[in-house]
């Protein structure tokens, strides 16, 4: 027969384990998968890829985020970390944009976003926001149709991309509000459709 203190100790052991159960499931946070990237994360654009290239540009610098590699050869933009309110554990978040010529004779970008918590890359934690409200879902929506509008209007000579440089204020600027504002449309200069509040779309947990 097993003692009193073997009972006991078995008995700690399940609650512990529900307990810890149970703060895991109270979390609400998921994990964002490559699958789900390639699935929701992904669009496919009727123009060549130079353009939708700069027209990417644009999306991101008009959504608050900066450019820390430019890379069109590649087809590879990656922005620095953002800043985002209301997101828990999560403090920032970045994007790694590719740009590849499809088989229909467009092009097709993936856009990977990641997390970061005080500085450090939390994107493979159960911390994403993927389908609630400012999810992942919506921001990705937000960002192609961006893009799309961004390709809606004539696009400056590739050949410029640094006088486009100098001329783009990014949306954090507080001299880009009226500039930026939701009635300005694009700003052929920058292939920069309005700004947009910056959110967070990470679930703390």
């Amino acid at each position: 027969m097993p003692s009193i203190e073997s009972s006991r100790l078995r008995l700690f052991a399940t609650l512990a384990l529900g307990l810890v159960m149970g703060l895991g499931g109270c979390s609400g946070g998921q994990v964002l998968t490559q699958g789900e990237i390639g699935r929701r994360g992904a669009r496919s654009f009727a123009a060549p890829p130079t353009t939708v290239y700069y027209a990417c540009v644009g999306a991101l610098l008009a959504n608050g985020y900066e450019i820390e590699r430019d890379d069109i050869e590649q087809g590879v933009l990656v922005t620095r970390p953002r800043a985002v309110a209301d997101g828990g554990a999560v403090t920032a978040r970045a994007y790694r944009l590719t740009v590849e010529p499809d088989e229909r004779g467009g092009s097709r970008v993936v856009a990977s976003p990641m997390i970061y918590s005080g500085g450090r890359d939390v994107s493979n934690r159960e911390l994403w926001n993927v389908d609630g409200p400012r999810g992942e879902h919506q921001l990705w929506t937000e960002l192609f149709g961006d893009v799309d509008a961004a390709l809606a209007r004539p696009a400056p000579d590739p050949s410029q991309r640094e006088a486009l440089a100098k001329v783009a204020v990014p949306a954090t600027d507080p001299a880009a509000a009226k500039m930026l504002s939701p009635e300005s449309g694009l700003r052929p200069a920058t292939l920069a459709p309005a700004a947009r509040p910056a959110s967070g779309s990470a679930s703390g947990k």
